[in-house]
């Protein structure tokens, strides 16, 4: 199986996300792979990573549980 490679906007998402998780204690690989799982889910249900700040903020606050 190839790597994955990530263009920059869905770094910058990654490295939020696993920086959140991370904050509360989450050990790096289990935050990653949360912060990655959820990646994939947004671009399948919206088919890019963009959104409104609403909807962000929204998405944060589940993720931040």
């Amino acid at each position: 199986m190839s790597e994955i490679y990530f263009g920059g906007e869905s770094v910058a998402f990654l490295t939020g996300l696993t920086a959140l998780r991370r904050a509360k204690g989450v050990p790096l690989e289990e935050a990653f792979a949360d912060a990655e799982s959820a990646w994939r889910a947004l671009v399948s249900k919206n088919g890019s990573m963009s959104m409104g700040r609403g909807e962000l903020l929204a998405f944060l606050r589940e993720f931040d549980k």
